[in-house]
């Protein structure tokens, strides 16, 4: 996933270490300014989605949104998510 957002031009960070709580993943977000936090747990991978939370919007209505895998990235621009790239 990391890979199609990068190809993307999305600017994109992996947690590298397992954690066991949910916790460690959004202070590592906050820590590095991180913008949204993409979750591919098991059960998600297994349907082709991919869980997105928004930690920089305002509204609670869009802070968490589950995504298609395939075509993951059309769905961010539907949303107005689109990379800095050029």
């Amino acid at each position: 996933m990391a890979a199609l957002l990068r190809g993307a031009g999305f600017a994109v960070d992996v947690l590298l270490e397992p954690a066991k709580k949910v916790k460690k993943a959004f202070e590592y977000a906050d820590r590095v300014r991180g913008n949204r936090v993409f979750f591919v747990a098991p059960d998600e991978w297994a349907s082709g989605k991919v869980r997105m939370k928004d930690l920089r919007s305002g509204s609670a209505d869009d802070k968490e949104v589950d995504l298609p895998l395939d075509g993951l990235i059309a769905a961010l621009a539907e949303m107005g998510i689109t990379s800095s790239a050029k």
